[in-house]
């Protein structure tokens, strides 16, 4: 029986993820909540920037995807189903990095979203997502072995996967699944400040 049940996940997910494509990995700049610029390739964002944790992320990803890595494809396929699973306008997803900005605060944050056509791409034209997993920066300072630990882009893909999926209709309230897991934060400033933006943006 279980088994069966096993072989059904399997199958709706494989069902849905063939209807959907994933698209190219981008960064993005988000600064009191105004995107700024266009949005970069990873290749292009590692070249341009200088945080060690974004940039190991960044650089994962890139290696992950082009190895075909399985546990990259799986979670990729299962983030793609339940995208779709909440709101069946989404047709091409793909992860995003964001620099956040605000007043002089700083955080990381990454996320899936899911656009209803490859042209119509811009974070505020998504259909369905889920909400990004934030990192605040300073939790690093003179910690190499944290940086490995967080910045580590299979677990950030598997906390990903771990979150509800929103859709867009009606304001994002419509969710998968109740949260299995919270996003990693710190800083009493850039928490509040996160939450709050985080489904905005």
């Amino acid at each position: 029986m279980k088994k069966a049940v096993v072989l059904l996940v399997i199958s709706v997910i494989s069902s849905l993820a063939n209807s959907q494509q994933i698209l190219y990995p981008v960064a993005h700049k988000l600064e009191n909540t105004q995107y700024k610029g266009s949005p970069l390739s990873l290749d292009a964002y590692v070249q341009k920037n200088k945080a060690e944790c974004t940039n190991r992320v960044a650089t994962q990803m890139l290696k992950l995807s082009r190895e075909k890595n399985k546990d990259f494809i799986n979670y990729s396929k299962a983030i793609g189903a339940k995208l779709k699973q909440v709101d069946d306008r989404c047709n091409f997803y793909r992860f995003e990095l964001i620099d956040y900005v605000e007043d002089g605060g700083i955080d990381m944050r990454f996320a899936y979203r899911c656009y209803a056509t490859k042209a119509g791409t811009l974070p505020h034209q998504r259909v369905s997502h889920i909400d990004p997993l934030v990192i605040n920066p300073s939790i690093f300072y003179k910690d190499e072995d944290l940086i490995e630990e967080k910045c580590d882009a299979l677990a950030i893909m598997k906390k990903i996967n771990a979150s509800p999926a929103k859709s867009m209709k009606n304001g994002g309230s419509n969710s998968s699944a109740p949260a299995a897991a919270a996003p990693v934060k710190s800083g009493t400033r850039s928490n509040s400040k996160s939450k709050k933006v985080s489904t905005q943006n």
